[in-house]
């Protein structure tokens, strides 16, 4: 290679690495879909969630979602990205707040007003995505 291409290369995956290994377009997209799908429950869920982490350049957005009746009712994730729904392990309540425990072992609280906090251990997406605010649908919490 000569060096023109050597350092066109470079440059390109400087770029990439900057986008978090996803290129412009593609967090440009992953945020479109998200949209869509947003829309497309017309409102039919508990919060609308986005959340961003220091050393991350695209957020992390989600639905949380009541699906199922009465007692049977379970609370999932609804990530655009993601192509099935995960079931949360866990909602408990916090005074004013939920905190929902995702399988992948994050924690995240949602406040009455829609001020969101996750954490989270090993690969799981509280690690890296710390805070943000959720929208509230019309499901209750």
């Amino acid at each position: 290679m000569t060096m023109r291409k050597w350092i066109a290369a470079g440059l390109a995956l400087s770029a990439l690495a900057a986008c978090g290994g996803e290129a412009p377009e593609t967090a440009a997209r992953s945020g479109l879909a998200h949209e869509q799908m947003v829309a497309a429950l017309q409102g039919r869920f508990i919060w609308d969630c986005t959340l961003t982490g220091e050393d991350e350049p695209a957020p992390w957005r989600f639905v949380l979602q009541r699906q199922g009746t009465g007692g049977a009712s379970d609370v999932v994730v609804l990530d655009a990205g993601e192509a099935q729904q995960r079931r949360v392990d866990l909602v408990q309540n916090n005074n004013a707040a939920r905190i929902y425990v995702m399988r992948d072992g994050s924690r995240v609280l949602v406040a009455s007003d829609g001020e969101v906090r996750a954490e989270g251990e090993g690969g799981s997406k509280g690690r890296y995505y710390s805070e943000g605010r959720c929208r509230k649908g019309s499901q209750p919490a």
